[in-house]
Parts: structure tokens; C-alpha cells; sequence
């Protein structure tokens, strides 16, 4: 992310610093799932997000058949 800013700057910040906390529990306020199951409908991932106005306050991301991904695709 910190590349990405410096090399595509844009009208808004781009975030590049995170703490990485891994759980069960859905801490956070960015949520990854990685999933070894396929969806039906075709699709690689899925994302909801909580909003309050213009203001995201958290969104949980779910990538399917991660199994099935290469290191690139993930």
C-alpha cells in the first residue's frame, strides 16, 4: 500500500499502516476470511461493509476456494 501511494498519488490518502491481528473472533475493522469453500454463484470473494453516513466503520472481506488460488490470484 505504502508503494502504491507513493507511485499512483491520489485526491485521497491511501492507508499503509496496519496492525495485523490474527483471530477467530472478527477483530478489527478490516475482517479477511479465507475460505476453502467455492461459492455457487461463481464468485471469488465477497465484501460487506458497516457505514454510517459517508464513513465506512468496518468491512469483512471473504475470498472463496483459496485452495484452488495461486499466490498471485490471493
Amino acid at each position: 500500500m505504502k508503494n502504491a501511494a507513493e507511485l499512483y498519488p491520489t485526491k485521497y490518502p491511501i492507508p499503509n499502516n496496519f496492525d495485523i491481528i490474527e483471530s477467530k473472533r472478527g477483530e478489527g475493522d478490516i475482517i479477511i476470511l479465507l475460505s476453502k469453500l467455492k461459492d455457487t454463484d461463481g464468485y471469488s470473494g465477497f465484501t460487506k461493509s458497516t457505514v454510517d453516513g459517508n464513513e465506512i466503520l468496518k468491512t469483512s472481506i471473504t475470498i472463496y476456494d483459496v485452495n484452488n488460488l495461486s499466490e498471485n490470484q490471493l
